[in-house]
């Protein structure tokens, strides 16, 4: 019968099948990590978070107090962001519509 195992192992001298099958179980049994030929990097992105094109800094309802929410309100453009203070807490009273 024609062996196509056999012929490969004449052909390229390759070790005898039960040497050839220690050395595969002996490798699975130590269970060696697998070698990167590159060692891996991670590169830090910078942030894409947008800051906001306006902020409020306070919780005044009078339209005419620079940082209120009234204020950047009235102040702002189309397509615009309004943010907020960080730790900026508590109720802001509207006096009118805004």
């Amino acid at each position: 019968m024609f062996s196509w195992k056999l012929m490969l192992r004449k052909m390229f001298f390759l070790l005898p099948q039960s040497l050839y099958s220690n050395v595969r179980k002996s490798r699975l049994q130590r269970k060696q990590p697998i070698k990167c030929p590159t060692q891996l990097k991670l590169e830090v992105l910078e942030d894409r978070i947008t800051p906001a094109d306006l902020t409020v800094t306070n919780l005044s309802g009078d339209p005419n107090t620079i940082g209120s929410l009234p204020h950047e309100v009235s102040i702002a453009q189309t397509r615009q962001t309004i943010g907020f203070t960080a730790g900026l807490r508590g109720t802001i009273n509207l006096s009118s519509e805004i």
